[in-house]
């Protein structure tokens, strides 16, 4: 397994493309579901806990998934990753300067940027509430809960 800490590390411009982005979006997003389904937030997303086995991207379990958090934050974090994954810079601005304007350092299609502004907004009220959220928005297909 390799951190996408270390692979934009080893990219030229230090940065992925947009459809490279949206595609680990959707797995973090489908592995998230799960999760946030329990009311727990997994509280650690970053380019570390972002792993690439392969192909495929994964999330590092949480050592200790937190009941008492909220998925908002993830979806917070989530959308900081991507904004490091698409602009190179490492770590996002946006944690200390909220009117950092990304689109100054990378060129992407006004859905992925309307989708990355409703999942960095400060305020928690106004973002989406969970992962399943997040992919509706993306207009991809919830997974559905397996039967009890």
């Amino acid at each position: 397994m390799i951190s996408y800490c270390q692979i934009l590390s080893d990219r030229p411009q230090h940065r992925l493309s947009e459809p490279e982005v949206q595609a680990i979006l959707q797995t973090i997003l489908i592995q998230l579901v799960p999760l946030h389904r329990q009311g727990k937030a997994h509280q650690n997303i970053s380019l570390q806990t972002l792993q690439q086995q392969g192909e495929q991207t994964i999330l590092l379990p949480p050592e200790h998934p937190n009941i008492s958090a909220y998925p908002t934050q993830d979806i917070y974090d989530l959308g900081l990753v991507a904004l490091e994954l698409l602009t190179g810079q490492v770590p996002s601005p946006r944690r200390i300067d909220l009117t950092w304007d990304w689109n100054h350092h990378c060129l992407i299609s006004h859905q992925l940027n309307a989708i990355l502004e409703h999942m960095v907004t400060p305020n928690p009220d106004q973002r989406w509430q969970n992962a399943s959220q997040v992919l509706s928005a993306m207009g991809l297909v919830v997974p559905t809960p397996p039967p009890p």
